[in-house]
């Protein structure tokens, strides 16, 4: 993954082209530290990213969760 780093003015001006102009300049204003900058795969020290690993359990539970959930959920071709 990349954390930081790594886009160049293109990449940055056509992530933010198609945006109102409010949302690009504040999108804009995120994201040019990381403009021509050499590319970062470690978190900050700040960030609010959770990371480590659950058990074989914990995923089972929330894939049940996520597929009850989603049960409730219309289908395209249900009327």
């Amino acid at each position: 993954m990349i954390f930081t780093g790594g886009l160049g003015s293109e990449d940055l001006d056509s992530i933010v082209e198609d945006l109102p102009n409010d949302k690009a300049t504040a999108l804009r204003k995120k994201l040019i530290a990381d403009v021509n900058k050499p590319v970062g795969h470690e978190l900050s020290e700040d960030s609010d990213a959770s990371t480590g690993s659950y058990t074989e359990k914990e995923a089972e539970q929330w894939i049940a969760e996520y597929e009850q959930a989603m049960s409730d959920v219309p289908k395209e071709n249900d009327s």
